[in-house]
């Protein structure tokens, strides 16, 4: 096995005839011109990378699964589906922006209060703030009602500004925020699964004694 970085100058691969290159790469940059000069299979393949990829659409996915397999098993969808909302043409600059981000939020967290209502549920709702098109765990921010946004520091408004590669942030989603309720040695943990295709693979408890649930 022939092991290298992701994306490397292409001259390294002019004698080197892969059958498949498994990427490690989120590809939060398109590089276009060094996709022109592959041939071989590449897994997962570059298309599913961030440059593209929307947080959104997931879960529009995942919801629409959620719904149909409660409709067969007879159970609430609201204990699986992750509310989700897109917020486009965001402009962290803009106090507009942020003030029609910060309306959009207090009506989604009065949503999720009536639906908590409606299930006897007593917990305080919240939801993150999240860059649409991102990883890394940046563009993310934690918001309890929409005075939060309206209040953004300077910090904040930078946090929120760009994503990894140097990327605008354009679009966020506003999303439930799901508590924890997995603990390990006293700290909150979620479960982490590793998969490859549909096959469990292994995983792990990752945990954060800092964090609240």
């Amino acid at each position: 096995v022939t092991v290298y970085s992701a994306v490397q100058s292409s001259s390294l691969f002019l004698d080197f005839k892969p059958d498949i290159v498994i990427s490690n790469n989120d590809f939060s940059e398109a590089y276009e011109e060094w996709a022109k000069t592959i041939s071989f299979p590449m897994n997962p393949p570059r298309e599913l990378g961030w440059y593209q990829r929307k947080k959104s659409r997931y879960f529009d996915h995942y919801n629409q699964m959620v719904n149909e397999f409660s409709k067969i098993a007879g159970i609430d969808p609201f204990i699986m589906r992750v509310e989700t909302e897109i917020f486009r043409d965001f402009d962290i600059g803009s106090e507009e922006s942020r003030e029609q981000l910060a309306q959009k939020v207090d009506a989604f967290i009065a949503r999720l209060k009536a639906d908590y209502q409606k299930r006897g549920m007593t917990e305080n709702p919240f939801v993150f703030v999240k860059n649409n098109a991102g990883t890394y765990g940046l563009a993310v921010m934690k918001v309890e009602k929409g005075d939060d946004v309206r209040q953004w520091t300077y910090k904040s408004r930078k946090k929120m500004k760009a994503a990894k590669g140097g990327r605008d942030v354009e679009e966020v989603i506003i999303q439930e925020g799901i508590p924890s309720v997995v603990q390990s040695d006293g700290a909150s943990a979620e479960l982490v699964i590793y998969m490859v295709g549909s096959h469990l693979a292994g995983g792990f408890l990752r945990t954060h004694g800092e964090k609240s649930a």
